[in-house]
């Protein structure tokens, strides 16, 4: 990358965590989201269950024991 005002160029790596509630397959269908961003960040895709769902899941078990 080149910092602002700097005609040097500077090696990085990162690392971005991103999170959204949309559906970007259908966004990309739409043209409402970039492809080839979609693919560049979706090397690790994790699904987190809805807090709904943990509760509900938390509760039952609690009543289990």
């Amino acid at each position: 990358m080149r910092p602002v005002g700097s005609t040097k160029s500077i090696s990085v790596d990162i690392r971005v965590v991103s999170a959204t509630h949309r559906n970007l397959e259908r966004a990309m269908a739409a043209r409402d989201f970039r492809e080839n961003l979609y693919y560049r960040l979706n090397v690790l895709a994790l699904e987190i269950p809805s807090l709904k769902h943990l509760l509900d899941c938390s509760m039952h078990c609690l009543f289990i024991h």
